[in-house]
């Protein structure tokens, strides 16, 4: 019977023990899936949080994440955020504060 070029098979061909299927970090997606195979927090169906890292495995990094802050901008150059002018994300934009 030939091998599946499918990584996401989980069927032994030769009989070997072996599969085209493996996921080292149990997180139930398969390396050729998973961005990160050696960490079960990082894989495809992950939150993305603000830690730099690509927790989704999607190419961007931290683009809407659960723990991202609400900024608020300051319009008027005093120093302090409005709420008529607020942004979400992990860090602010030029002129946005806490």
């Amino acid at each position: 019977m030939p091998e599946s070029l499918d990584c996401t098979d989980s069927n032994d061909y030769n009989c070997d023990g072996s599969v085209g299927y493996e996921d080292a970090d149990s997180d139930t997606h398969p390396a050729c899936e998973d961005c990160n195979d050696a960490d079960a927090a990082i894989n495809p169906d992950a939150d993305e949080i603000c830690d730099e890292i690509d927790n989704d495995c999607d190419e961007d990094i931290d683009e809407d994440a659960t723990d991202a802050a609400t900024w608020y901008g300051d319009s008027d150059g005093d120093g302090f955020g409005s709420t008529q002018l607020t942004e979400t994300a992990c860090a602010p934009s030029s002129g946005f504060f806490v």
